[in-house]
């Protein structure tokens, strides 16, 4: 999701869940996904929230990652 400075939701994505098993316990994971943020999003100091669910285990990730926008 897209927060505002204030911890404000501006926008939400959702994806199609992955389906990979592996054998071998993991340390890491790498998924790519591209995000087109919106054509309305005013400047400031943003942050995406990224949330990271595996069904199979039941776990969750979290991180929050800066996204300064300026104006056009």
């Amino acid at each position: 999701r897209l927060e505002d400075p204030l911890g404000n939701r501006l926008h939400a994505w959702s994806f199609p869940p992955l389906t990979e098993t592996c054998g071998a316990r993991r340390r890491d994971y790498f998924a790519r996904y591209l995000l087109d943020l919106p054509n309305e999003l005013p400047p400031g100091n943003h942050q995406l929230v990224l949330t990271v669910t595996d069904l199979q285990a039941g776990n969750t990730a979290e991180a929050t990652i800066p996204l300064p926008v300026t104006a056009r």
